[in-house]
């Protein structure tokens, strides 16, 4: 049992308890806690407080006690009702922030213990992570990138970090890294901001080989938004990472099952992280109307064996603990 800070003592105790380490979840085990810190785990009938201590007992019943959850990608100033991310960014900060700490509250008490945020607007994802850091809100861990680097007019650009050519997302990267972001979020690609195309891609492999070189030098990793095959293509020619999103389609809006299998091939690569997200909303009605069409055409349907492997290229990363371990 650890060294005790305090009197204050809690039995958590439930049917089954879940460590996350691979084995199947065991009953007749407890969880004690002295004073919010885990002090030990252990047979019911085994754990007991010290003498004199003050045990609080929480019995669960029927449920399962299982390790902190952790969100790979989150956008905390969002909504989450289907507002579009561009009337989201006309937002002003203050309301952002406000809502920012709400949703961290919300994620907590969901059992989220630590988030890995993906992008926010000016100064609200750090903010947000200091806001924890110091108790004046509840939240998980924060591992923020700030403002995701993106082109004039791109994907996100409303954040407040639009750069062009090696030397604008070089000074980019050393403004983030000052202003504190943990790693480096880069739009390899359009995305559903209204003036960018998903389908196209951003960045020339030159530039963000710069953002890679710039935040590697000071000891950050890199992770690209990547909704087509150009863009993934980039991001491993450059040395991203981790590869958001690996959506597996072209700017002809068609995907190429050759072009995709040597992407899936290439982000197999043991330093490669990847983070497959899913959406529910449909980008095809503002792109291109056609694409629709091909989406019930015999082609799709022969393709969808390349996205399931890009889904499992994300789990087995999560599986070895690459990108926990990596990311924290």
């Amino acid at each position: 049992m650890a060294t005790n800070q305090s009197n204050e003592f809690t039995l958590i105790k439930a049917a089954r308890i879940f460590d996350g380490t691979g084995s199947p979840a065991s009953s007749g085990k407890a969880v004690l806690l002295n004073d919010g810190q885990i002090a030990a785990i252990g047979a019911v009938g085994e754990l007991s407080a010290p003498d004199g201590a003050n045990l609080t007992i929480k019995d669960y019943g029927d449920a399962t006690i299982l390790p902190g959850l952790v969100d790979g990608h989150t956008h905390m100033m969002a909504p989450g009702d289907g507002t579009h991310g561009d009337i989201t960014g006309n937002e002003q900060d203050d309301v952002l922030l406000m809502r920012a700490l709400q949703n961290a509250r919300i994620f907590l008490h969901a059992g989220v213990t630590t988030a890995r945020e993906n992008g926010a607007k000016n100064r609200v994802g750090f903010s947000l992570k200091e806001g924890i850091q110091r108790g004046l809100s509840e939240g998980p861990e924060m591992v923020v990138s700030g403002r995701p680097i993106t082109i004039t007019g791109g994907h996100f650009w409303y954040c407040g970090s639009e750069a062009d050519g090696v030397e604008g997302v070089r000074s980019e990267v050393r403004k983030l890294i000052k202003e504190g972001a943990d790693f480096i979020k880069i739009m390899a690609t359009g995305g559903s901001t209204w003036s960018s195309n998903p389908l196209q891609a951003s960045y020339t492999v030159e530039e963000m080989a710069v953002i890679v070189e710039e935040a590697h030098r000071f000891g950050k990793l890199t992770a690209a938004h990547c909704a087509s095959m150009q863009g993934i293509k980039n991001a491993l020619d450059a040395g991203v990472d981790m590869i958001i999103h690996c959506v597996f389609e072209d700017v002809r809006v068609q995907r190429t099952p050759r072009r995709a299998a040597r992407c899936s091939e290439s982000m197999g690569e043991p330093n490669i992280a990847r983070c497959p997200i899913r959406h529910r909303a449909n980008r095809t009605d503002r792109i291109r109307p056609r694409l629709a069409n091909q989406r019930r055409t015999g082609q799709h349907r022969r393709l969808k064996a390349i996205a399931r492997n890009s889904s499992r290229l994300g789990e087995q990363a999560g599986e070895h603990g690459r990108t926990n371990d990596r990311w924290q």
